[in-house]
């Protein structure tokens, strides 16, 4: 994921590059030659990169939900967010298909809008997982409070790392990007640059407290009410 991101960032500083510098003089400005030029291989090389880290984001976030909910729930749990990545997946392949045709681009008004499906799919998905995760952590917190005691309960399970593993983080930033997108208020080319390394950091903060041995797991989500002194 980490290439991925570099990747994303080579590939818009080129375009970049490309639309303020060689191509300055192009007739009707650099939002003309953006749209014009979209389908070109820099500009490719940012899109299926972003959409690929945007799969791996999806899925490790689902398989972190599967983690914490592991246990009789754990199915139901999990059965519509597996459902939504698979729909996502399909119209991501549809929206580059679609962005790799000369004269087509996320702001295309001449063609079906596959990006706001697609967009809407992955924030619907980032939401309803992090709200499964929280839920889950924060019945644990009650849980641990109960057991062990005010302050050692909010110590084990934190409000920090609730917000880590639960990458709230990813799915802010997917709304921030989205809300623009669709009034097509400027802004959304700002978020759209932080959301593509956003959904990176978040599942690498879950992964770094995973193998830190801070992560929660199966075992440590089973230590709940049941201990006994």
């Amino acid at each position: 994921m980490f290439i991925l991101g570099t990747l994303f960032l080579a590939s818009s500083s080129r375009v970049a590059q490309m639309t303020f510098i060689d191509d300055r003089n192009f007739p009707g400005g650099p939002v003309v030659w953006q749209e014009a030029a979209y389908s070109i291989p820099s500009n490719l090389l940012g899109n299926v990169t972003f959409t690929i880290a945007n799969w791996l984001a999806d899925a490790l976030m689902i398989w972190r939900c599967y983690i914490v909910w592991t246990g009789r729930y754990v199915w139901p749990v999990i059965a519509i967010p597996c459902l939504m990545w698979m729909a996502s997946f399909a119209m991501g392949t549809i929206l580059l298909t679609q962005v790799s045709r000369p004269g087509l681009s996320l702001w295309s008004t001449s063609s079906i809008n596959f990006a706001l499906t697609y967009f809407s799919i992955s924030l619907s998905l980032n939401i309803l997982v992090t709200l499964f995760i929280l839920v889950r952590l924060l019945l644990h917190r009650r849980e641990m409070c109960k057991s062990l005691g005010e302050a050692y309960g909010k110590y084990y399970v934190a409000i920090a790392a609730i917000l880590v593993e639960s990458a709230a983080l990813y799915a802010a930033c997917s709304i921030l990007f989205l809300v623009p997108y669709v009034l097509n208020h400027p802004l959304q080319f700002i978020f759209m640059q932080i959301l593509s390394q956003v959904q990176i950091i978040a599942p690498l903060l879950v992964i770094v407290r995973v193998a830190s041995g801070h992560g929660l797991t199966t075992a440590s989500l089973q230590t709940d009410a049941n201990i006994t002194f």
